[in-house]
């Protein structure tokens, strides 16, 4: 057998690398040289080192800033790619589909980051961008809330076109049963309106721009209703006053309580420090109310005066009445331009008379009326008076309550009667006449044109005010009716038979009865989730939707004179033996560096940073305001210029940031909530009138003294029950504002998907023993 050259191993499955590195060492040496594709940007090429012994070869990969080098390929090989390339281009796209799998799995790791660089912005379509709006709408419109508020974090546009449409997301609300008012923006709260006009400064970023208004609102009352579920805690405030609370409001920042002592006093509901006392009244204060900084007051000393609470100064003295204030509201200016142009007060006396006035702007000069010293008698002073607008007379008796809106103001009188007034003509337009004796509480219902009283008599009246015919007559309760309150899908009434009954405000059908109270209902409070009512040694809270106790929030406690209500906190004054005390009531919030409710922070009503300068000076001023402008919208056109925010800088970032990115959490709370949210309560948004309460007849015992300037209007009118039953607190305003868990800001790679298209484009109860 003759020796040969030995016959050479059996072929190993071919291996890739080792393919790759044959290719590359047809080269004699390494070194710099042309690479016959160019790189992908952002990703360096791999530099290759070929090992010293071609037995063991190997692929190192190395990153360098320097111009990577690479072996120089035969020219034949350079030659053959554009060939490659156009052969590719041939196949079929299955076979295409295996040839670059193949590739794929031959590249480093440096490569295939460079190719998902190129592959997913090729495949990511913006179809919501790429749309018409319209339809884009319409695909958003089929999403439940979770998918939606998902969507506003894929990128700026996406979230652009789904905050700015509020029809979108007043649809949401009303799907949840959560949509109570009529579809106009100026039925929010002041601080949701300038977060939907008004713009941040030129120098912040983008993806600081406020949320939609409407969906700030839908995060509120979603947080609110599942908070109200739980417990609250309790916070109890002693008062320096041993007489009845004859009025009583919270906001975010105070608690205003007024007394038959005269005084007034201001606490924080935070911790409960007595902030302000405020004297000046010569007689016990029945009715209050204040927006922002201004309050205003009237009391059994026959005149209205207005109050400074930064400085706690009495500004402004408005003399007039010829007999008890006894009732006062606060009307907002009208929307988009319409009467007033700013801010009104309008007062209700026992001297069977009604007075409109301006609200003093904050910044005003001094103004007290002649003849409101002590000794003074003159009150034939108002027309000299540059605040007073005008005087409506007609009624034959006191006038015991109040309620207005626009131009609607509605009265009811102890001569058995409730008058329409035109309040820019002054025009009586209507005399309702059906009531048996005495009216002590009416109600507008602004959306169909309805208002409600009710009466001494134990009935509640239904009456439309285009026509002035009474709709419906509702009986049941077997005393009088002292407190009335009106939501879309609610009419409550509360009487002295110690029951509260819910009828429906269109119909008049009873739908359910609360009972459980010992005596005569003197306050209660009617929000959109939550009703309160109190009596003789407790307070309690129904849900009125379903006819049910909820819990008991006071008991073993004397008379509960007042009870009021401001986002998730409610407060109420009572009596405990000789001592009088305020409750506050906390349900659960987060709360900031200031110990302010960040929930309701979001619809924050209250601060001093929302100026009063909106009111308007004249008519052509008004026209100039923004369309959607309306209650105290903050700076106006004296104090806010255009591109300018209403907050200073710092805060603006704090209280945008602060909701900006909660969709996701948001989604996550209530995705699967659907079927809990039965709320069809109404949150009435704006300004409510002040209710007051009566008081026993031992507190106005100073006021009775033999001698008394006021002894008269104390003793008149005074009826037998007035004796021993107190009066209720005012419904309090339901203000929104939502939790803030600060999320962090999207980041500018989350826009890439969207970056094709730009952004497009007075519930008064009883009677007062003062009068």
């Amino acid at each position: 057998m003759s020796e040969g050259p030995p016959s050479p191993p059996p072929p190993s499955p071919p291996r890739k690398k080792a393919r790759a590195l044959h290719l590359q060492t047809h080269g004699s040496t390494s070194g710099p040289g042309l690479h016959p594709l160019p790189s992908p940007s952002n990703s360096p090429p791999p530099s290759i080192s070929e090992p010293a012994q071609a037995e063991s070869s190997t692929v190192t990969t190395t990153y360098s800033n320097s111009p990577p080098e690479l072996p120089i390929l035969p020219l034949q090989t350079l030659m053959s790619l554009p060939m490659l390339l156009t052969q590719y281009s041939q196949l079929p796209a299955a076979l295409q589909t295996h040839v670059l799998l193949s590739l794929l799995k031959l590249s480093p790791l440096s490569v295939l980051r460079a190719t998902d660089g190129f592959v997913t912005p090729a495949l990511s379509r913006d179809f919501l961008s790429l749309l018409p709006t319209e339809l884009s709408l319409q695909i958003l419109q089929c999403l439940d809330l979770r998918s939606l508020l998902r969507c506003c974090r894929v990128c700026r546009n996406w979230r652009d076109l789904i905050d700015g449409e509020a029809p979108l997301w007043r649809s949401i609300l009303k799907h949840y049963k959560l949509w109570f008012e009529s579809p106009s923006r100026a039925s929010l709260p002041p601080s949701m309106r300038l977060s939907a006009h008004l713009r941040p400064p030129a120098n912040y970023l983008p993806t600081l721009r406020p949320p939609n208004p409407y969906k700030t609102l839908l995060r509120y009352r979603l947080r609110l209703q599942q908070a109200l579920t739980q417990c609250p805690s309790q916070m109890t405030i002693p008062l320096l006053t041993q007489t009845v609370v004859t009025c009583l409001q919270i906001s975010a920042t105070r608690i205003v309580s007024a007394s038959d002592d005269h005084t007034i006093h201001v606490h924080s509901p935070i911790d409960g420090a007595l902030l302000q006392s405020l004297q000046g009244h010569s007689g016990g204060v029945w009715a209050l109310q204040f927006v922002h900084n201004t309050l205003v007051s009237g009391s059994t000393d026959r005149t209205v005066r207005v109050w400074d609470l930064r400085t706690g100064t009495n500004t402004h003295v408005f003399a007039g009445h010829t007999s008890t204030v006894r009732c006062l509201q606060i009307v907002e200016k009208g929307d988009n331009g319409t009467w007033p142009r700013r801010r009104m007060i309008i007062t209700g006396s026992r001297d069977n008379s009604l007075r409109l006035w301006y609200l003093p702007r904050e910044g005003d000069a001094e103004y007290k009326s002649p003849g409101t010293g002590e000794g003074d008698t003159d009150r034939d002073e108002p027309q000299r008076n540059p605040y007073h607008v005008r005087l409506f007379a007609g009624h034959t008796s006191a006038v015991r309550a109040l309620a207005a809106r626009g131009k609607t103001l509605v009265s009811g009188s102890y001569d058995c009667t409730v008058r329409v007034w035109d309040m820019s003509t002054g025009e009586c337009r209507f005399v309702l006449s059906g009531h048996a004796q005495k009216v002590y509480s009416v109600a507008l219902d602004p959306i169909r044109e309805r208002c409600a009283s009710g009466s001494m008599d134990g009935t509640v009246r239904i009456w439309c005010l285009e026509t002035g015919q009474c709709l419906h007559a509702l009986t049941g309760h077997t005393s009088l009716v002292g407190l009335l309150s009106i939501r879309p899908n609610q009419l409550i009434s509360a009487a002295a038979d110690s029951t509260l009954r819910v009828w429906s405000p269109t119909s008049g059908d009873l739908l359910h009865t609360l009972t459980g109270h010992p005596a005569a209902i003197t306050c209660f409070l009617h929000d959109e989730f939550r009703v309160l009512s109190g009596s003789e040694g407790s307070l309690k809270m129904w849900d009125a939707d379903k006819g049910e106790w909820r819990r008991d929030l006071l008991t073993e406690v004397g008379g509960v004179w007042q009870v009021a209500g401001w986002g998730r906190r409610v407060v109420s004054a009572s009596n405990r033996g000789d001592e009088t005390y305020l409750d506050v009531f906390e349900w659960g919030g987060e709360t900031d560096a200031d110990g302010l409710l960040i929930d309701d922070d979001a619809l924050y009503d209250d601060a001093s940073e929302v100026s009063e300068d909106s009111d308007t000076a004249d008519d052509e001023e008004a026209e100039h305001e923004a369309s959607y402008e309306g209650e105290d919208d903050g700076q106006a056109s004296r104090s806010v210029k255009a591109g300018q925010s209403p907050y200073p800088p710092a805060e603006h970032v704090r209280r945008v940031i602060r909701q900006q990115d909660e969709d996701e959490i948001m989604s996550q709370s209530y995705g699967d909530a659907e079927d809990e949210l039965d709320v069809e309560e109404d949150i009435d948004i704006r300004h409510e009138p002040v209710r007051h309460l009566k008081a026993p007849a031992h507190i106005s015992t100073r006021a009775m003294e033999p001698g008394s300037e006021h002894a008269a209007d104390e003793a008149r009118d005074m009826d037998p029950w007035e004796l021993s039953t107190p009066t209720p607190a005012p419904r309090a305003r339901s203000f929104l504002g939502f939790t803030g868990q600060s999320l962090r800001l999207p980041s500018a790679s989350s826009s890439i998907a969207g970056s094709s298209r730009g952004s497009r484009g007075n519930r008064r109860w009883g009677d007062d023993t003062e009068t």
